[in-house]
């Protein structure tokens, strides 16, 4: 198949609930250190900021001038991001039990009405577009493997059948699977959204992202798909090993994760969740280590990668795939120009939206605005932290620091 990138245009749903903010800290000894680059394990890897206070370092943002891949340099443990998930999206899903949804699973098991509630699934699922287009592309990419390598052109079988989901969470995308008459299987760490898959008819393993060996037995699998999980991943050499045992020879992998380019850097610089923000370039090649060739990538808000397992290697996407670091370095720079003042933070919405005020002269020095009105979001949904810009020469001639007041170095999540 000829390797193409193309974007593709998704309904924008307006959003009509935000998830509140909240800042914490972290101790020093749930803190660990990269010792190079998580992709391509180049040492050499150039600092972007630093969040601390004179008490604390923070989070460490690095950017990898081999694979542009950028990511934490300094970042929590695992034992403290099992907490957070456990805490933020297992604690959370029992509003997903109430009777609204217990009624919703009545109804879709009449037949007719499940029709209806499926089509409305199907349409606004986030990534439907992509996922019919990968689809399309898949069966029709196996299927011509398997014409010309049989000679049986009359023949038409198609090849892909055993779908696994790694990260299912709720099960919507199992469901779009099964109404392309595939055979899901999920895995998902949280127990409480294994329950309420079950309770919808679908496969779902309890199985925890470190070790998905318990769901070998229902492989190899045809095509492996994840949906904003990889950059979550601390260990993605483990991870795509764990993949790669799951798949045989022609395996397809689609893997979606967050598009660079839409990435609001300042605010990642905060948030540790996203313990990686993936290049064109660094996702390739994380992927040819493991024998996964891309032939495919779709991009939108989010970026939409399909692969298959395969030897002859993946393309060469140049060395400016990443131009959101050369935002974040362009907006690095004009914070520089405000060295030793005081600054104030302030993140809205999820931390979408992002505002830097010099408190000194009280002019706005950097606005991240993905459109929304802040003012109409209640206090729950805005935090603000204040400190002082610092230059980071030791490190990097470009690097900053933030320089926070208290103890402890702050995150938000």
């Amino acid at each position: 198949m000829e390797f193409r990138v193309e974007n593709v245009e998704l309904p924008v749903w307006e959003i009509s609930s935000w998830r509140d903010l909240a800042v914490m800290h972290i101790d020093d000894t749930s803190y660990i250190t990269a010792t190079g680059c998580p992709v391509c394990g180049n040492a050499e890897t150039q600092p972007l900021s630093e969040v601390r206070t004179l008490k604390q370092r923070g989070l460490e943002t690095h950017f990898c001038l081999n694979c542009e891949h950028i990511f934490f340099n300094r970042y929590p443990d695992e034992g403290w991001f099992t907490e957070f998930y456990k805490e933020t999206k297992d604690d959370n899903s029992g509003v997903n039990n109430s009777l609204k949804r217990r009624i919703k699973r009545y109804l879709r098991n009449k037949p007719f009405l499940y029709d209806i509630w499926l089509k409305r699934l199907l349409a606004r699922h986030r990534s439907a577009a992509t996922l019919n287009a990968v689809l399309k592309e898949v069966m029709a990419d196996a299927s011509r493997e398997y014409y010309v390598n049989t000679g049986l052109s009359w023949l038409a079988q198609p090849r892909v059948k055993n779908v696994l989901e790694i990260g299912c969470g709720s099960g919507e995308t199992l469901h779009f699977f099964k109404s392309h008459g595939l055979s899901p299987v999920g895995t998902e760490a949280s127990p409480k959204r294994v329950e309420l898959c079950r309770a919808e008819g679908l496969n779902v393993k309890e199985v925890p992202l470190s070790d998905m060996s318990s769901v070998a037995s229902l492989g190899p699998f045809d095509l492996i798909t994840s949906a904003h999980v990889l950059e979550h991943i601390i260990d993605l050499n483990s991870h795509l090993s764990q993949i790669q045992e799951l798949s045989h020879d022609s395996t397809y992998l689609y893997f979606e994760v967050p598009n660079a380019l839409q990435e609001n850097m300042f605010s990642r610089a905060y948030n540790p969740s996203h313990a990686h923000v993936f290049s064109l370039r660094s996702l390739t090649h994380l992927l040819a280590k493991f024998g996964f060739t891309v032939i495919r990538v779709f991009q939108d808000l989010n970026t939409h990668v399909l692969a298959i397992r395969s030897t002859s290697g993946s393309p060469n996407l140049g060395t400016k795939e990443a131009l959101s670091t050369n935002r974040f370095a362009q907006g690095l720079s004009e914070l520089r120009k405000n060295l030793g003042q005081r600054i104030r933070i302030r993140f809205a919405a999820m931390d979408f939206h992002t505002e830097i005020t010099n408190l000194d002269t009280g002019d706005e020095i950097f606005r991240y605005d993905p459109g929304f009105p802040t003012r109409e979001l209640p206090e729950t949904h805005l935090v603000a932290l204040q400190g002082i810009l610092q230059a980071d020469s030791a490190a990097s001639p470009d690097s900053l620091i933030f320089l926070h007041d208290g103890d402890k170095a702050p995150i938000i999540i």
